[in-house]
């Protein structure tokens, strides 16, 4: 017997819908009869949307047209934002009215990464809705989560206002608004206070009265999955065991939480894993939906943590294959950590993981192929550290800032995205705090100050010559967009300027620091340092306004713990000794005494053959034969006429002459010069010395 299905009206007119499969059987059936039925369209989208089928929904409303897009206007921008349309569901939501459309408006930002407008539209939302204290709740713990993400990502306008934001009493009221202000707190740093928010938060969450046992356990296992992540920053491995046994990983419903559940609980097992088993374990979670994919931090981190294990599973030429097609993007930055993080990976594949000269040359002939790939310029300077090649290693990065400034907008490369200001990643505040660091180490400070007064100078100008852009109909809300510049990279130049004995690095730090101020107006490092380069001007010294110097903590607290007393009385201390002085003042010590001089050692090959140790030398030894004091003239006459000496010695020597001043006797048997024995012979003269 066939069942009858219920008319769509009867449903609809029920006070409560439990049932959606019947609705949508009965929306079906109306619309076979009337296509064109608004009615029963908008209830299929919403049952459609109940059952979570929401690729259908977006499908029913392309069909049925913009009439439909109209009515349902909500339905439809949550449909987009469920199936990753983030950008047109913000679109559709902003074109409706009421606080749900703002709330799907805000959550398609948020997932965008767009936190700003997020965070300025759920202010705006949070002002309107004071009177329903439930829908308020609701925009206070999705603020608390946008706050945090501007945090965790590390820039934006809100950065100086949230970094020293402290939880509020309120914040200790509910689980959800404890578990934010957690976060918040974690991605400030302060982990002692995140600590305590979590344990408040999950203590909140078991004795919650409006949630059933199911939904306690599943926003339980998010908590613990974050006090895991705490206890292993903070060391107490003990703790993080003993929340390791709470966490049931495949009863998280979220794919996204799961996958940060089985990081945090490899990172957090101080027993050492098979590479293989947690390999497979990293790989056997689903990849999430777009509407609930990781964030771009958390995907860095994961891919990071995917690619070690990868290596220590020896997957080399995998890792390599993988790396290569994510390095042939163009539309990302050099510098951007999607590009980064998989260079350093693609470096390690090819060096078999190796960190000798030998991975030194393999990644130096990698880099004649990618010369503009700074991962894996940075790998290389890594390793010249780590094997003590500091001058190495400075000129390693110093050629690869020499070849990116030589580029220009209209000749990028291919790994460059059109558009791309080849200064940007010239002075990337990454790479010039790693070339300081290298020019620390080698006492190079003027180096230090050229290289920091350029980068502040290009950031500087770049921030002021920046335009706001126009504002958007459809974004209304969004913040201003223009950027500011890195503040520690302007701090650190503007103080290492200012100490400088010459007037243009002096007026250079005024320069970046007003610049400073002027990006960052509520910092305290900026007033200070502000103040502190007009203050050394007298030209200047008037700018300095009474209000801007209040805005700086008093002095008396900061000296209140120094007794000066104590300091007159302990005298001018000696400044440390560096450890090679101290060396060098130890090998000076242990050779003897200063006033003992020490015996200068003489080669032998500097020495005469006749030489005898001890016998003093002739000091006109070096002299030539006729400038000696003992050296005669040999004396005048024909020889062979009884001027010569007749029967001397071979090779003999007048008595008291020196060697080599004499006359030597020469001649045949006879021992006689002159005639003798052979015919023919007795006129010649014979050369002398030689027979």
């Amino acid at each position: 017997m066939a069942t009858t299905v219920p008319s769509l009206q009867s449903l609809l007119s029920r006070t409560t819908l439990d049932d959606h499969e019947e609705v949508l059987k009965a929306a079906n059936g109306a619309l076979k009869t009337s296509k064109n039925d608004s009615e029963a369209q908008h209830a299929r989208v919403v049952a459609l949307l109940k059952l979570d089928r929401y690729d259908d929904a977006v499908r029913v409303f392309e069909e049925a047209g913009d009439a439909l897009k109209q009515k349902a206007g909500l339905e439809y921008a949550y449909g987009l934002y469920k199936t990753g349309r983030l950008k047109e569901a913000r679109e559709a939501a902003s074109h409706v009215e009421g606080q749900g459309a703002r709330f799907v408006e805000a959550q398609a930002a948020y997932r965008g990464e767009d936190f700003e407008v997020a965070r300025s539209i759920f202010r705006e939302a949070e002002a309107r809705s004071r009177r329903d204290a439930n829908l308020g709740e609701e925009f206070k713990a999705n603020m608390g989560a946008v706050e945090a993400q501007i945090l965790w990502r590390g820039r934006g306008e809100a950065m100086e206002e949230l970094r020293t934001k402290k939880a509020k009493r309120e914040e200790l009221e509910t689980f959800e608004l404890a578990y934010n202000a957690a976060c918040r707190s974690i991605a400030q740093g302060n982990l002692q206070q995140a600590e305590v928010l979590l344990k408040r938060a999950k203590e909140l969450c078991k004795h919650s009265a409006g949630l059933a046992e199911e939904d306690k356990q599943a926003e339980l296992l998010p908590i613990s999955v974050q006090q895991l992540y705490v206890f292993v920053r903070l060391g107490k491995t003990k703790e993080a065991e003993e929340i390791m046994t709470e966490i049931e990983v495949d009863q998280i419903p979220d794919l996204s939480t799961r996958s940060i559940a089985k990081h945090n609980l490899l990172s957090g097992s101080t027993k050492p894993s098979n590479p293989f088993v947690a390999h497979k374990l990293l790989n056997s979670t689903p990849s999430p939906p777009q509407s609930d994919a990781l964030f771009n931090f958390q995907s860095q981190t994961a891919t990071a943590n995917s690619y070690t294990v990868d290596l220590h599973a020896f997957k080399h030429d995998g890792v390599t294959r993988s790396t290569t097609a994510r390095l042939q993007n163009p539309k990302l930055s050099p510098t951007d950590p999607s590009q980064t993080v998989p260079s350093v990976f693609h470096a390690a594949a090819i060096a078999r993981s190796d960190t000798s000269k030998a991975a030194i040359k393999k990644i130096y002939q990698e880099i004649k192929h990618r010369p503009y790939n700074v991962g894996l310029v940075l790998t290389l300077v890594q390793l010249q550290v780590l094997n003590g090649h500091y001058a190495s290693a400075t000129t390693s990065l110093e050629s690869f800032l020499a070849r990116v400034s030589q580029l220009s907008p209209e000749n990028l490369p291919q790994s460059f995205p059109p558009g791309q200001d080849p200064d940007d990643v010239r002075y990337n505040p990454g790479l010039i705090g790693l070339l300081v660091a290298l020019y620390k180490h080698q006492n190079r400070t003027r180096q230090i100050k050229s290289e920091l007064a350029e980068a502040a100078i290009h950031w500087t100008q770049k921030f002021e010559d920046q335009e706001t852009p126009s504002e958007d109909n459809s974004m209304s809300n969004a913040p201003s967009n223009r950027p500011v510049p890195p503040l520690n990279l302007l701090l650190a130049a503007g103080s290492a300027l200012s100490t400088s004995d010459f007037d243009f690095d002096r007026d250079a730090a005024k320069e970046i620091f007003t610049a400073a101020r002027s990006a960052y107006p509520n910092n305290r490092a900026a007033t200070a340092g502000y103040i502190a380069a007009h203050a050394t001007s007298s030209s200047t010294k008037d700018n300095i306004s009474s209000d801007l110097v209040s805005q700086l903590p008093p002095l008396s607290p900061l000296i209140s713990n120094i007794d000066t007393t104590a300091l007159l009385a302990q005298g001018i201390p000696n400044p440390p000794i560096s450890a090679e002085r101290t060396a060098k003042l130890k090998r000076k010590a242990g050779a003897g005494s200063a006033d003992a001089p020490k015996k200068k050692r003489m080669r032998k090959n500097r020495l005469p053959k006749d030489y005898v140790e001890g016998k003093v030398m002739d000091p006109e030894r070096w002299l030539p034969a006729r400038e000696r004091s003992g050296w005669r003239p040999p004396k005048k006459g024909k020889k062979g006429r009884g001027g010569g000496d007749r029967g001397g010695a071979q090779g003999g020597f007048e008595e008291g002459s020196r060697p080599g001043t004499g006359v030597g006797v020469v001649g045949g048997s006879g021992g006689g010069v002159g005639g003798g024995g052979g015919g023919g012979g007795g006129g010649k003269k014979k050369k002398k010395g030689k027979k």
